[in-house]
């Protein structure tokens, strides 16, 4: 939780800002700068010996020989950085894990193709893509489960110029996967509580044993935001501004850096042919097989709501696909029959859920929704059907969500930028909050979601999707 620290003289142990030759880098508590890295070496061990144990059974006579690729493996994923999760973003990380292995596997098997057979060369294939999705997936999930704990990540000291660190704050919030753990917030206004806030940021980088300062001072001019970025550098491991750039999504932003030009780019990988290809494969394969490992739930699913209320098993509503093009989205029914009518009646009668309702287009209090509704609403199991949409080519298992007609209107502008891709099922915006978020901040995650998508992208929010599914956070 972000800790306001009123303004307080240094005590007299400080180093004095104009002679800061003599600083040194925080210390870090002792054997927790190890526990994160060891936590990761500790997944990927598993995913070695279940390796192990395919290539000992895949490589028969040539076992050892397949066996040998792991010490590679697991060189080639220290050299990389690869065991020091917090210094790469999520999806990141998941690339670089992906890229290192396939190419260090790569190299090993063309090396094992000369020395044996082409038949066990191309065994030796499949287990390396094996191995290769396996320590992706492992990856993905390990973050996501160790993101909460108190030793993940480094602590961060964020200067605020007023409220400007909001929005850096509530993302580390809902988002420690990136490992910043938020220690202390300073806010200035002015050249006297900036003077301030950067003699505390430094006493932090002693006392508490900061190593990262964010700055978010989108009004400080260029000179004084140099000098301060100088002065904290010393004694900060890093140091990261973040620009004026209202609605970009901090969590996901991309950094470009072009012939010394530095700043943050903003691309859009979602509108590129091949990408296309390869997230349509993707939605194919990953719903049909979903749909087959899920059949048992569907039905036991389509069971409780009809029992649960008269109607319909199954709901359709008209929503908006890519290009602005409508369709009918399924869904498990959620609501009585007469949904419609019992709206009407609650939004004239009470203003108070008029104006929650005009503000996240939903309520917290449905009266509309069944007992069982609520309870398939909160795991998201009403959503499964949308599996069908996917293979339809109405909708992606990952995307911005299915926005109604109705709603085009209110999207401050951004429906061309959402409007570029499918809809996903799951998305930015359902993990980053759900129903806790506004309408204008699910748009704003959603078209940021377009303009950042990449395939590691996808493959983490689905990774993230499970916990979310499971525990119903953030379910109204």
């Amino acid at each position: 939780m972000a800790v306001a620290l009123p303004p307080r003289a240094l005590t007299p142990q400080a180093l004095p800002l104009d002679d800061t030759r003599g600083a040194v880098l925080p210390a870090v508590r002792p054997g927790a700068h190890w526990i994160a890295p060891s936590t990761t070496f500790g997944v990927d061990a598993v995913v070695f010996a279940a390796v192990g144990v395919l290539m000992t059974w895949a490589g028969g006579s040539n076992a050892g020989v397949f066996v040998g690729a792991l010490p590679v493996l697991l060189l080639s994923l220290v050299v990389s950085g690869a065991y020091d999760p917090t210094r790469f973003h999520p999806a990141e990380e998941l690339r670089t894990v992906a890229r290192t292995s396939g190419v260090a596997l790569s190299a090993y098997g063309f090396g094992l193709a000369g020395l044996t057979d082409l038949a066990t060369a191309i065994v030796f294939a499949g287990v390396a893509a094996t191995t290769v999705a396996a320590l992706v997936a492992a990856r993905a999930l390990h973050r996501v489960v160790v993101a909460r704990a108190p030793w993940w990540g480094s602590k961060t000291v964020v200067i605020s110029s007023g409220t400007a660190g909001d929005d850096v704050v509530r993302t580390f919030e809902t988002w420690p996967e990136i490992g910043f753990r938020t220690e202390a917030v300073l806010r200035a206004n002015d050249a006297a509580s900036w003077r301030a806030a950067s003699e505390q940021a430094i006493q932090l980088a002693h006392d508490r044993r900061a190593s990262t300062l964010i700055v978010a001072a989108p009004d400080l001019p260029a000179r004084p935001l140099f000098d301060l970025v100088r002065r904290e550098s010393r004694f900060y491991r890093r140091v990261l501004v973040v620009p004026a750039a209202p609605g970009s999504g901090i969590a996901w932003t991309t950094r470009r850096e072009v012939r010394g030009l530095f700043g943050y780019g903003i691309r859009h990988a979602a509108l590129d042919r091949r990408s296309r290809f390869v997230k349509r494969a993707l939605d194919l394969v990953f719903s049909l097989i979903a749909l087959v490992a899920l059949l048992p739930v569907l039905v036991g699913v389509a069971l409780v709501v009809r029992l649960s209320s008269p109607g319909r098993i199954f709901y359709r509503q008209l929503r908006m696909r890519q290009d602005g093009r409508c369709f009918w989205v399924l869904k498990f029914r959620t609501m009585y029959a007469d949904a419609d009518r019992r709206l009407e009646a609650l939004l004239a009668e009470d203003p108070k859920q008029r104006e929650e309702y005009a503000r996240f287009h939903k309520l917290r209090d449905d009266p509309r929704v069944t007992p069982a509704g609520r309870w398939l609403r909160r795991h998201s199991l009403d959503e499964l059907p949308q599996l069908l949409n996917v293979l339809r080519g109405e909708m992606s298992l990952v995307g911005p969500r299915a926005y109604m007609p109705g709603e085009l209107d209110d999207m401050n502008g951004l429906a061309r930028v959402v409007l570029d891709t499918r809809p996903g099922v799951t998305g930015l915006w359902q993990v980053s909050g759900r129903n806790r978020l506004s309408f204008d901040e699910r748009v704003r995650l959603d078209a940021h979601y377009v303009q950042s998508w990449s395939l590691w992208l996808d493959l983490y929010l689905l990774a993230r999707t499970v916990p979310v599914v499971l525990t119903g956070e953030g379910a109204s």
